[in-house]
């Protein structure tokens, strides 16, 4: 459609410079009559020039002297179809860029909804990959609070883990394995990991003299490299945040529902790779 409309606009420039140099041509023509001359060099364009002056004719044969020279109307009678000509050419011009930007607005229209219809498709596939994915573990690693570590105050980080884990198996119907110095909790259905995370939240917020590492990660059909992302969020000893990275941020973008929010922690470098860290949020 482009070159179409281009072809468009390009004949009808090239029509208005005929035009024009058709005017000149008359004009040129009309001194020659005046002067009595018989320019060979004219003759070239004087079957279009001819054509006008006939067109003119009709419209009016009479003519006035003026210092002995005739002028004839039909030649100024030409001239000014010549004009219209030109006039209605821009005009015409004018019509096919409105048409131009019209189709511009239908193809815009049509390739949004394309896009849209291909997005709507995509985000289908990828939430339905996503959904097969339920299996998710969280870990707990704590550490007793500075203002409690001190050993006259009498509190044992074994205790206060049994307090926890109590607590935690109480409300989560899972008892956990020990994991890298911590606690390991598996569970079997994501959508409902909202509700899991309510009770981590109330750890965090408790007042229990501990500090706590929670990590949360989705196991994608393999749990050995499920436990290896975990064991690097781990690593990181980030207290008292619920901490993941982004293939489980991705995963819980596909929940129907939301009632905690992701926001980025930080890149982290392991090794030679860099790990993308995010948390959980309440809203």
């Amino acid at each position: 459609m482009q070159k179409f409309f281009g072809f468009l606009k390009s004949t009808i420039d090239f029509i208005r410079i005929i035009i024009m140099f058709s005017v000149l041509m008359l004009l040129l023509q009309w001194i020659e009559h005046l002067t009595n001359s018989q320019w060979a060099w004219l003759n070239f364009i004087r079957p279009v020039l001819n054509f006008f002056l006939a067109i003119g004719e009709l419209i009016s044969k009479e003519s006035v002297n003026v210092a002995g020279a005739l002028f004839e109307y039909k030649y100024g009678i030409a001239v000014i179809i010549m004009f219209l000509l030109h006039f209605c050419a821009n005009g015409l011009t004018s019509l096919i860029e409105t048409a131009e930007d019209k189709c511009d607005d239908v193809r815009r229209i049509i390739n949004k909804n394309a896009e849209n219809s291909y997005n709507k498709k995509l985000y289908n596939e990828h939430a339905a990959l996503q959904k097969k994915i339920n299996k998710y573990c969280i870990s707990v690693h704590t550490s007793l609070k500075k203002k409690f570590s001190h050993e006259e105050l009498g509190y044992n980080i074994d205790e206060q883990n049994k307090i926890m884990n109590k607590f935690l198996m109480e409300k989560t119907g899972i008892s956990p394995t020990f994991f890298e110095g911590g606690f390991l909790y598996q569970f079997d259905y994501f959508d409902e990991i909202d509700k899991i995370l309510d009770y981590f939240f109330k750890l965090i917020k408790s007042d229990l003299p501990l500090n706590y590492s929670i990590c949360v990660q989705i196991e994608d059909g393999n749990k050995e490299n499920a436990y290896n992302q975990i064991k690097q969020l781990v690593s990181l000893k980030l207290e008292n945040k619920i901490v993941m990275l982004s293939d489980t941020v991705f995963r819980y973008k596909y929940k129907s529902a939301h009632r905690y929010g992701t926001s980025q922690v930080g890149l982290f470098q392991k090794g030679d790779s860099t790990i993308e860290v995010h948390e959980f949020v309440e809203i």
